[in-house]
């Protein structure tokens, strides 16, 4: 078994490193106050063509593989974990229409997208609590006159009150998941909540409840669209919040490794000391390990998808994406701002 990184892989991963350590580091407290990434660092992440999945026919610049997008999401959330967070909400819409769409949901929401990666979309996703896929209780069924109906309710929806375009993720009679493709100003949408996540301030969302009705050409991929590929869809995209906490935890214990090279105490520095080096050794592993384990959870080509049927190891990353680790992103990112190690 070879663990190495191809020549692609690493290339993507030193060019994403390049990009967090000289712009979306420095772009950090300007994002947090704008309330938004700047448009100059969503352009110059676009161009490298890793998070846009969009084909040339429609403007793109074509796909890499899922593990070469998560390894860059990676080195992107090391430079600042809410603007990663922002770039990876806006990707998720071109990922799941370019993998589902019909050819004109691609031609009509793909275009536009390739020319202006700073529109305003996204994928409502989660509902809390680290739910998975086959739990949702957002509905999408069909009315008598053709129509089809969403109902439920989303947290962390990108852009949740200014949305232009949005697809709602929900699950039918049957159970299989659909997707619906809605308008940020389509009657039904209700704005519960959208005061700042903390920690995540320059990624801005909202809690919404949707009662809407869309014409059938809305239906993600059509009436015959396979539900186990959204799945697939859909827990690669949540697996993407674990590779953002590990680049947070990296980045993290890489400030406290230079820190505790440079902290004098009785002498010398606090790294000489076994008590400071033993823990920076043990959570460094514990990093690779998780890195490894997330890793695993995005390959599994199994029967069962693990983020589907809701293993234990898809729970462990998964919890991430209910938005239980939001907490403690701004208290580190906070502290090395400013100061690449």
């Amino acid at each position: 078994m070879d663990f190495a990184l191809t020549d692609e892989q690493q290339q993507v991963c030193d060019v994403m490193e390049r990009i967090a350590r000289d712009h979306i580091d420095k772009a950090a407290r300007v994002a947090e106050e704008m309330g938004t990434t700047p448009a100059y660092v969503i352009h110059l992440v676009s161009e490298v063509g890793l998070l846009w999945p969009i084909a040339e026919d429609h403007g793109g610049a074509g796909a890499f593989d899922d593990l070469t997008v998560a390894l860059g999401i990676e080195a992107l959330a090391s430079g600042d974990p809410a603007i990663a967070v922002d770039l990876v909400r806006r990707s998720g819409f071109a990922e799941v229409i370019t993998g589902l769409g019909t050819q004109g949901q691609q031609a009509t929401f793909l275009r536009p997208l390739a020319a202006n990666p700073k529109l305003q979309v996204g994928v409502a996703l989660h509902e809390g609590y680290g739910r998975a896929p086959g739990e949702y209780r957002t509905t999408v069924s069909r009315n008598a006159d053709g129509s089809w109906s969403v109902a439920g309710s989303k947290q962390a929806v990108p852009f949740g009150r200014e949305a232009l375009h949005l697809v709602v993720i929900g699950r039918d009679e049957t159970g299989a998941l659909r997707g619906v493709i809605v308008d940020g100003s389509d009657p039904g949408i209700t704005v519960d909540n959208d005061s700042p996540i903390l920690g995540l301030t320059a990624a801005p969302s909202a809690d919404l409840t949707f009662a809407c009705r869309v014409d059938e050409d809305r239906l993600l991929g059509g009436v015959d669209a396979d539900g186990t590929d959204l799945a697939r869809i859909v827990s690669g995209m949540r697996i993407a919040t674990a590779f953002i906490a590990l680049g947070l935890a990296r980045r993290a214990v890489a400030y406290a490794s230079a820190y505790a090279a440079e902290r004098p105490a009785f002498g010398k520095t606090i790294a000489a000391f076994q008590g400071p080096a033993f823990m920076l050794a043990d959570a460094d592993i514990q990093i690779r390990a998780a890195r490894l384990e997330a890793i695993a959870t995005l390959l599994d080509t199994g029967e069962g998808d693990p983020c589907v049927d809701g293993s234990p190891l898809a729970r462990v990353f998964l919890s991430c994406a209910g938005w239980s680790w939001r907490p403690c992103v701004r208290p580190f990112s906070a502290a090395f701002h400013g100061r690449w190690p």
